[in-house]
């Protein structure tokens, strides 16, 4: 029920399409690697050339394998031949890492190298297992291996379905966050109340120092066990609905004979109501919002299993799959210098270079450039120069503080470097919304209805400026063949007066 409700907004084939090709957008968009961030020299060209080849990659993640295979082997009372040639291999795989950091810092230099996650685990995992053979210590050596099994992770990004079912959770780890804020909010309203009602309550058979609500801190714990493991919370509600005698209504010489303390106004009773928070604990906490959190776990893995069952066609017929999204991103950072964004002058080349049904290259590598393509590509160069201005807008809007963002680093002047230029999310969107609007639901294309005004007024401008620029450019041309033609006249009868004098 909770899955189904999740999917209420992709009822549709077309949604869950459309869902599925957001988030393999979002999972393969190019990363921001500026020109200037990578040296240029030829022994950094050379050495990044190599670090990206296929080779590399498959000689350190045999490295990997054979390493922690041979962790693996590890056993108590080893003897000592074995310990040495644990000792040994342990000492060459780490100069094999710490030559293949010091590879890829020479190829990508030093900003490059940090702006990789995968990289900076590498070094971490370097640094902590010298660290360990520096200070000799059987802790720091114990903290060192177990780390360093850490790259094993990295090996997943071979394997097709392992690396989507990794990338995926990572893609959902922003929505579960939003789950788990949401969790502790209501835990901590009830952690509140609870400690409100039952911080004074006396002890009983299962409230005392292991489950009460004396604190915040306690009551979270309590809760959380309640949630969690149930903790007797049956008993622990009898506990909380003691009622005198059997408990001190108020610590006061009124209420107590021979009460010789200070008069309190509360005792260690509880209430007749503990029943009913009890229950909303467990209904509202356990039976909804810990089953959202499961939903949306198990939400995502049915977005897992549809990426790994998905068999994908040339024409998209059933959605793109991972590594066609993936090829799309490629084919985009040969036109986005790093950036992120293209510029709209280069819109044409980049749908050339890309295949069908997205551009224009059919199955055989054949340029299909037609009437219908043409006014597809002048329809998305429109819409572009409509988002490039909406941005504009949106920065005027706020200029005083885009100034101060792109003077310390941030905001559209340190990420666009062209003038018109458009991020990698919209161009590819725009380019499925009008060469495959079967693959957008019916709602997007609805909100898209005030944009689509202005697309049209803004493709009518650049067909009367096509229009006027061959005029303009016919005109100059008749006016450049008239003066050569002049020049051909003058030459040749320069050459027939030279003919008659001689």
């Amino acid at each position: 029920f909770i899955v189904d409700g999740f999917n209420v907004s992709a009822k549709s084939e077309v949604s869950i399409l459309y869902a599925r090709f957001i988030r393999q957008l979002k999972a393969h968009r190019p990363p921001k690697t500026l020109p200037k961030h990578l040296p240029q020299n030829g022994v950094s060209v050379s050495a990044r050339r190599f670090a990206e080849g296929r080779a590399f990659e498959v000689w350190s993640g045999l490295c990997v394998t054979a390493n922690v295979i041979i962790m693996m082997t590890g056993h108590r009372s080893a003897s000592d031949s074995f310990q040495e040639f644990i000792y040994w291999q342990n000492l060459a795989f780490l100069i094999e890492l710490v030559a293949e950091c010091l590879l890829l810092a020479v190829a990508y230099g030093p900003r490059g190298f940090f702006r990789d996650g995968w990289r900076v685990l590498d070094l971490m995992v370097a640094f902590g297992t010298s660290l360990g053979y520096i200070l000799q210590n059987n802790t720091a050596s114990q903290f060192a291996k177990g780390f360093r099994l850490l790259r094993v992770v990295r090996l997943l990004r071979i394997f097709p379905p392992v690396r989507i079912i990794l990338e995926t959770l990572l893609a959902s780890i922003p929505q579960l966050g939003n789950v788990v804020l949401l969790l502790v909010l209501v835990y901590t309203i009830f952690a509140v109340v609870a400690t409100q009602l039952f911080a004074v309550t006396m002890y009983g058979q299962r409230l005392g120092p292991t489950a009460s609500f004396d604190s915040f801190g306690s009551s979270m714990l309590t809760i959380l066990m309640i949630v969690q493991a149930g903790d007797e919370w049956q008993v622990m509600w009898n506990d909380c609905s003691v009622e005198p005698p059997y408990c001190t209504a108020q610590f006061s010489s009124a209420h107590v004979y021979g009460w010789t303390g200070p008069e309190y106004e509360f005792g260690d009773c509880g209430t007749r109501w503990a029943g009913l928070f009890f229950v909303l604990v467990n209904v509202v906490c356990a039976c909804v919002m810990l089953n959202l959190y499961i939903g949306m776990i198990l939400n995502n893995f049915a977005f897992i299993t549809d990426d790994v069952a998905h068999i994908p066609d040339a024409q998209w017929s059933t959605g793109p799959s991972g590594d066609q999204v993936a090829e799309v991103s490629q084919k985009f950072r040969l036109f986005d210098a790093g950036t992120g964004r293209l510029p709209v002058v280069a819109v044409r080349a980049f749908l050339q270079s890309l295949p069908q049904p997205l551009g224009f290259l059919d199955e055989k590598g054949n340029m299909v450039y037609g009437k219908i393509e043409r006014a597809l590509e002048k329809l998305i160069r429109s819409e572009l120069y409509v988002l490039v201005k909406e941005e504009r807008e949106r920065i005027g809007k706020g200029r005083f503080r885009s100034r101060w963002r792109s003077k310390f680093g941030g905001g559209l002047a340190s990420s666009a470097r062209f003038w018109n230029s458009v991020p990698y999310d919209q161009v590819v969107l725009t380019c499925l919304f009008w060469r495959m609007p079967q693959m957008v639901p019916v709602l997007v294309k609805a909100g898209r209805h005030e944009r689509i005004q202005d697309v049209v007024l803004t493709m009518h401008a650049l067909t009367l400026k096509e229009f006027l620029l061959k005029r303009v450019g016919r005109r100059k041309r008749q006016q450049l063949q008239g003066v050569l033609d002049e020049k051909r006249r003058l030459k040749e009868g320069k050459a027939e007066g030279e003919g008659a004098f001689s």
